[in-house]
């Protein structure tokens, strides 16, 4: 077998690699994240539709994002679709560079109760309550694992037919 056959094989199987990743794997990734870790953080109830991206125009797509209100199923925050498209240069910047992102139907309701609370309260509370009194095991492990957000870069924004619905109870 000739040296440009060779090549050309490792270029094709690279190539596909390169598309099962992307097309497959990033929609399922970001679905499992999401299924994994947002509920444990948010203490609620977080569900995802549908995950679509594009490898070679890096153009990322979410469809209806709901995460439920506590106590019960009515949605506390939700949109219909965010859309993406994501920027080459990232790999320059090293962070996330995005063209444009458009937020289609976002809604959110606050809540506030009787006693004054808020419906988002908890979130505070309990993180607060969890960090109140740390062991210094547990400041010094926390420190292994803190880490700096990435660096994001959003050049355009639009939030499409928004709402935002506040309740006084």
């Amino acid at each position: 077998m000739s040296k440009f056959a060779k090549y050309t094989i490792v270029a094709v199987v690279l190539f596909v690699l390169y598309s099962v990743i992307g097309i497959v794997g990033v929609p399922y990734g970001v679905q499992w994240a999401v299924g994994r870790y947002a509920p444990d953080m948010l203490q609620r109830v977080v569900l995802l539709e549908q995950v679509k991206f594009n490898p070679f125009t890096l153009e990322l797509e979410l469809n209806e994002f709901v995460v439920q209100e506590k106590e019960g199923d009515a949605p506390w925050v939700s949109f219909e679709r965010l859309y993406c498209d994501l920027s080459w240069q990232s790999l320059l910047e090293l962070g996330v560079v995005v063209e444009t992102c458009e937020l289609e139907k976002p809604y959110g309701i606050v809540i506030r109760s009787e006693d004054g609370k808020l419906n988002l309260s908890d979130l505070y509370e309990s993180k607060a309550n969890v960090n109140s009194a740390p062991k210094e095991e547990e400041v010094v492990a926390e420190e292994r694992q803190s880490f700096d957000l990435p660096k994001v870069i959003v050049h355009s924004l639009e939030v499409i037919e928004g709402r935002l619905a506040l309740e006084d109870n």
